[in-house]
């Protein structure tokens, strides 16, 4: 069966895998999932560009947002200032309990804005920045209904970077810009919606309201709008507190503005939680400069799909990090 419209990452493995002379197999109905034949006979599975290149261990706490933040913490790094609470069920189960209703005394404690989100779902789901008691409750019901454990966060303004490393050396950097629309005088926001998602769709990307629909709405309600409300010609709103390019987020390529610091700082993060390749989530003022910055998160399985989509550049520094990322594997399966 031959696969249409093969994925990007799938794609990029095929080409890199005839540079190394290496057989690949798909999955025949999708694409996605596969394997590759080492000259050896191993094979080296693959899943929508996630690898065995990291630990199991590794890759389960980079998964938990607490537990990466607490190791973080303790190896030097700053993080947020954030706390765990959790839902009637998973409170059944613990020793140490913390309720809905303790997150707000938290959330009061550091003072609002603060940061709501599920300690372990990705493409920033569920993520809300709330302003009062109101939004907290609205938002923390609607998290801890997707996830067991939620985490309220101090917020931290500046510019949200992700950083792509393996093997201890950069191989991206980028800015994330939340999701917006761009009003033109007469048509809703909800129309406005829908053409940024047809955009999108024409750039091979996705993007399901129905997914971020109660992030939307509190944005909108905070702002004093809806779905029906009209935006001034050339008024850009964005959409999403959080920017997240699997959200309909824009991405800004600042691979060649990375201070040696920060870019120093995202490797020894890797390093110092036992992987070899990941994406690290920081929040900066000035990425040229030496200054603060605050680790939100690290990938552990960072997808390079959207990124790949701002130009042939780009197209060109995710080949060049398969490539690499291949090779490694090979040699190391090979010894």
């Amino acid at each position: 069966m031959k696969i249409t419209n093969m994925p990007f990452i799938s794609r990029v493995l095929v080409n890199v895998c005839t540079k190394l002379d290496l057989k690949i197999v798909f999955e025949k109905e999708y694409g996605y999932a596969g394997y590759i034949i080492t000259s050896s006979g191993k094979r080296l599975f693959f899943n929508n560009g996630r690898f065995d290149i990291n630990p199991g261990g590794a890759i389960d706490i980079a998964n938990d947002k607490a537990y990466t933040t607490y190791f973080l913490k303790s190896f030097g790094f700053s993080v947020p200032c954030e706390k765990t609470f959790f839902n009637d069920t998973h409170n059944s189960k613990l020793q140490i309990k913390r309720n809905i209703n303790d997150g707000l005394d938290f959330a009061l404690s550091i003072g609002f804005p603060v940061i709501v989100k599920p300690n372990s779902l990705s493409q920033g789901k569920c993520v809300f920045k709330v302003n009062s008691k109101d939004e907290y409750y609205k938002a923390s019901n609607v998290i801890l209904k997707a996830n067991p454990v939620m985490l309220v966060q101090k917020y931290y303004a500046g510019k949200d970077y992700r950083f792509v490393i393996f093997n201890k050396k950069l191989y991206a950097c980028y800015q994330k810009i939340p999701l917006s629309i761009v009003g033109n005088g007469y048509s809703n926001v909800l129309e406005l919606i829908n053409d940024k998602k047809f955009q999108l769709e024409k750039l091979k990307r996705n993007f399901n309201l129905d997914v971020y629909k109660d992030q939307v709405l509190m944005v909108l309600s905070r702002n004093g709008l809806s779905f029906d409300s009209i935006l001034d010609e050339g008024k850009i709103f964005y959409l999403l507190d959080n920017a997240n390019a699997s959200s309909g987020g824009d991405v800004i390529d600042m691979t060649n503005e990375v201070s040696p610091f920060f870019s120093g700082i995202a490797i020894d993060a890797v390093s110092s939680m036992n992987l070899n390749f990941a994406g690290v989530d920081m929040i900066i003022d000035n990425i040229s400069n030496e200054s603060d910055y605050t680790i939100l998160e690290i990938n552990s399985a960072p997808s390079m799909s959207n990124f790949s989509k701002v130009g042939d550049e780009q197209e060109k520094i995710v080949e060049r990090l398969y490539f690499d990322l291949l090779s490694y594997l090979v040699r190391y399966y090979q010894q």
